[in-house]
């Protein structure tokens, strides 16, 4: 108990001392522009910054190397050095079995040798590692190279980004740090395209090149600071600033505040292992290693590894759908870079495991189409689409966002063993989907692919009920959220009070969050069953019937095979499907723009009339095709009536259902009322999505005709039950449904 209670004083201690910097951090930003640079920041050279944030990404860049290396490889390796696949499936797998034990020993080696002395060992290990794999005539140098660029690897995953965040100014840290996983791309990306053209000895002889660079700029650029002041090295943690800021920069109120932060860490209690499972960081700790386990097991290392092997399989050219593949990834990683502090970490990881479910079912639906016999020429465009929206799915989000979120959620003092019990969960996650997945395919390549966009799917969900919003947040107000929700009332004060200032009144809003956590609370836990007594079930008749409306009106239908739909009316396939991409964009935010002065309703009733034009306009061209009438005009009105579809949806029955999902249920029942209303409009995706071509074999006029008639139902059940929320307060909602 004595030992708890010194362990519970140091930590205040600690946080009371934190918190004076950023107060006056605070005072700062506040009475200026926050965009205007701070004190210190005027004189700066940002040259050596750049080139210092350069090098240290050249390991990102060998990183991904490593990673891309396997896939354009594969049936060259097995056919040179005759390996079964079970060998292969070792060989692959071993990169990420080493990388687990870097990434379990890199934050120990880079405390104790420095953080560029580790990228030198990292680099070591890589170039000891290609090497073994060029001269390899069997199976064992085979693997111990893999083993040993794996090791590179998981030491690079932890050292690359920490040393950028400590020698970045704060303006920029947040740019420069994603550059790591947009160098990561990069190097996967161009040993795919070279891999199509170089032998699989000389590819591996490039992996050499970015460590060659790297060990060339470490002897240029400056060790971090914040590592040299932690070891106490005064003289060479001001020089080392001063290098990194230029030498006219004012470097006294930077170096003051790294002090600051350096003392206080030390007064914090060492964290170990089995501090992580108390009640007090146990949210903290399901959240970061949460989304490492949703990252890893959605399938992204088993893609990754044999992507031309997958595109050979389902029939399509390996060589053009891995250069497509690898540009893909940069670009799209890149825009989840500037995306990230504008739209959100929660929505990107959403959005992004929804892409993930849906290139996992596109894929999966090319194998079901190929071992059946069906649609035999549809089955490669498939193929190739479900992978590419897999990669952009997870470029823009899921790859990058966990990592980022894993850097915020945890508190300062267990950082250092949370951080490394997540790489390594990560790790050990890719290891297993790298290593079973030729077992999966050979077992069941669609199956293989459903498993997978099941996986994503609860990772959606996950995402949806454990995960916090921490854009804008800073890392005490991602903390103090946690903590009110764990219920403790003194930092959940604390933090309030540091939110809306010194002298501010915060009594009444403590007591409304206060009272809103004590309903909560007593508010019976509810059941599926629950969901259909009396009271609740308007509510859950609105949630569940809006997203049958929107599944069931044909759009993944529509969207999954766009364009079979112009080549089969007579359109040209690829300049339809780029004008339907472009509209879709510009709608949706045209719709965002609009849910909150033109209201929920009006928007979803004006969506649903034009979901029923579009599919009439559709389904006439079929009809004038079908009874050789007025053929000039079916291409028109196929390509008219398809953007009209795809317009009206994005401006509402888009997004509109699931913002009243969110706002329509009562809070107790939340939880299990929204993960029905998600099922079924899953479920209704699935129906959708298998029956179309189906129907469309039976009567295509008659299947657009049909989704005409199920929009038009839409809207009456809109008209009807769905109530207005806009400008409307949760309880308010719920006032107004209690009472009709």
């Amino acid at each position: 108990m004595a030992d708890d209670q010194e362990i519970q004083n140091g930590e205040n201690l600690a946080q009371e001392e934190i918190r004076v910097p950023l107060i006056s951090q605070e005072k700062r930003f506040n009475n200026g522009d926050e965009d205007q640079p701070t004190k210190g920041s005027n004189g700066e050279d940002r040259f050596m910054v750049y080139l210092t944030t350069f090098v240290a990404i050249c390991g990102s860049f060998a990183f991904g190397s490593c990673a891309g290396y396997s896939s354009p490889t594969q049936f060259a390796i097995r056919e040179d050095v005759n390996l079964s696949l079970v060998e292969y499936s070792l060989f692959g797998s071993i990169l990420t079995f080493g990388a687990m034990i870097g990434a379990i020993t890199s934050g120990k080696i880079a405390d104790y040798i420095g953080r560029k002395r580790t990228m030198m060992l990292s680099s070591g290990f890589c170039t000891a590692g290609w090497l073994s794999i060029y001269f390899a005539q069997g199976v064992i140098l085979l693997d111990i190279g893999r083993f040993a660029t794996g090791y590179g690897m998981g030491v690079f995953s932890y050292v690359v980004p920490v040393f950028i965040a400590e020698i970045a100014p704060k303006e920029l840290r947040g740019a420069l740090t994603t550059l790591n996983q947009l160098m990561i791309c990069a190097g996967v990306s161009v040993s795919f395209i070279i891999g199509t053209i170089l032998t699989w000895r000389a590819l591996a002889l490039t992996g050499i090149i970015p460590c060659a660079v790297l060990l060339f700029g470490l002897f240029i650029i400056p060790e971090s600071p914040r590592w040299l002041a932690k070891l106490g090295n005064q003289k060479e943690f001001e020089a080392s600033l001063r290098r990194l800021r230029g030498k006219n920069a004012d470097i006294s109120e930077e170096a003051a505040e790294i002090q600051d932060y350096i003392d206080t860490l030390e007064k914090l209690p060492k964290a170990k292992l089995l501090d992580l499972f108390q009640k007090r960081y146990l949210r903290s700790v399901t959240i970061g290693v949460g989304l490492m386990v949703c990252q890893q097991f959605g399938g992204i290392n088993g893609i990754c590894f044999y992507t031309s092997s997958i595109f050979e399989s389902s029939g399509f050219p390996a060589d053009v759908g891995t250069i497509t593949y690898a540009i893909l990834q940069v670009i799209i990683t890149a825009l989840g870079a500037i995306l990230i502090d504008r739209a959100g970490r929660k929505p990107l990881i959403v959005i992004s495991g929804t892409g993930l479910v849906l290139g996992c079912l596109l894929t999966g639906s090319s194998y079901f189409l190929k071992e059946h016999g069906l649609a035999l020429d549809a089955a490669p465009a498939l193929a190739v689409t479900g992978i590419l929206v897999y990669i952009g799915a997870f470029s823009v989000g899921m790859g990058a966002v966990p990592w980022v979120v894993m850097s915020e959620i945890f508190p300062i003092n267990i950082k250092g063993v949370a951080g490394s019990l997540a790489t390594l969960v990560n790790w050990f996650g890719a290891w297993v989907c790298s290593f079973t997945f030729n077992f999966l395919m050979s077992w069941s390549s669609y199956g293989t692919f459903t498993l997978y966009a099941a996986i994503n799917a609860l990772a959606i969900i996950f995402v949806i009920k454990v995960v916090p919003e921490t854009k804008g947040r800073t890392l005490e107000q991602i903390q103090a959220a946690i903590n009110a929700k764990l219920g403790n009332q003194k930092e959940f004060e604390a933090s309030l009070r540091r939110l809306r200032g010194k002298n501010a009144d915060i009594s009444e809003e403590a007591a409304e969050i206060q009272d809103y956590i004590d309903t909560l609370e007593k508010l019976p836990k509810a059941k599926l069953l629950d969901l259909f007594q009396k009271r609740y079930l308007r509510s859950v008749t609105i949630g569940v019937g809006l997203m049958v409306c929107q599944q069931f009106g044909g759009i993944n239908g529509i969207c999954f095979y766009t364009s079979s739909i112009f080549e089969s009316s007579g359109f040209p396939a690829d300049v339809g499907t780029i004008t339907y991409a472009i509209l879709q964009v510009i709608i949706t935010a045209l719709g965002a723009i609009l849910i909150d002065r033109a209201g929920r309703k009006p928007l979803i009733v004006i969506s649903g009339t034009g979901l029923v034009l579009g599919c009439l306009l559709t389904g006439s061209s079929y009809f004038l095709k079908e009874h050789g009438l007025a053929l000039d005009a079916a291409p028109a009105l196929a390509v008219t009536g398809i953007l009209v579809y795809i317009g009206a949806f994005s401006v509402g029955m888009g997004a509109v259902p699931w913002v009243v999902m969110s706002e329509i249920f009562p809070i107790n029942i939340k939880g299990v009322a929204g993960s029905l209303a998600t099922l079924v409009n899953w479920f209704g995706a699935w129906v959708c999505s298998f029956t179309f071509n189906f129907l469309m074999s039976w009567s295509s006029y008659g299947t657009f005709t049909l989704y005409a008639a199920i929009n038009a139902l839409a809207i009456i059940f809109v008209i009807k039950v769905v109530p207005e929320t806009k400008g409307r307060t949760l309880e308010q909602i719920q006032a107004a449904i209690n009472s009709s």
